[in-house]
């Protein structure tokens, strides 16, 4: 079948869907597995695509496009589809419509370390405010969910401001001389 091919041991999709150009892993070692697992998720993406509901990876693929014409760093944009990917593809959302704040936060939970959930969390919902303001969801799902807290760090003071002018002023080693300066700012 056109579309499949074996990489490694592992057969793996590639073409387009929907006008969309993707690739996933079949997850079969079996040629004729693949070229039926294959079948079926053509078939699925083209009844969806009857249905009027817009896949994720295409409404991900236009956002991406779209902020690509506002000049963003390619680190930026790179960031944004990294974690639209992960969301739709861990929380398995095929279509816009399965956008839920349950979903979301479920997905959210699952992203161990504080600053990367605030981060995901700001880019999601960057690209839900998209997707409504171009009326491809009815209303922002992430409205509905709680901004992840972040403790923030705070500096130790070693020293007072009075203490490090004090050893400022005594004779010291340059090393020391720069780190009571570090300290002071």
């Amino acid at each position: 079948m056109k579309g499949v091919s074996l990489r490694g041991s592992i057969y793996w999709f590639r073409g387009r869907v929907n006008g969309v150009m993707r690739q996933f892993s079949l997850e079969t070692t079996d040629e004729a597995v693949a070229i039926q697992k294959a079948r079926i998720g053509l078939a699925e993406a083209s009844r969806s695509n009857r249905t009027g509901e817009l896949s994720c990876e295409a409404a991900r693929e236009r956002y991406i496009a779209f902020k690509k014409t506002q000049g963003l760093s390619k680190h930026s944009i790179q960031g944004m589809e990294t974690s639209i990917y992960a969301m739709t593809r861990d929380a398995e959302m095929e279509t816009v419509k399965h956008l839920t704040p349950g979903r979301i936060a479920e997905w959210l939970e699952m992203v161990k370390n504080p600053l990367t959930q605030e981060q995901y969390f700001k880019r999601i919902r960057y690209w839900c405010e998209w997707l409504t303001e171009r009326k491809l969801i009815d209303k922002n799902p992430c409205e509905e969910i709680d901004r992840p807290k972040v403790r923030q760090a705070y500096r130790r003071r070693f020293l007072s401001k009075a203490e490090a002018e004090r050893l400022l002023a005594e004779p010291c080693e340059p090393e020391l001389k720069f780190a009571l300066f570090c300290g002071l700012h």
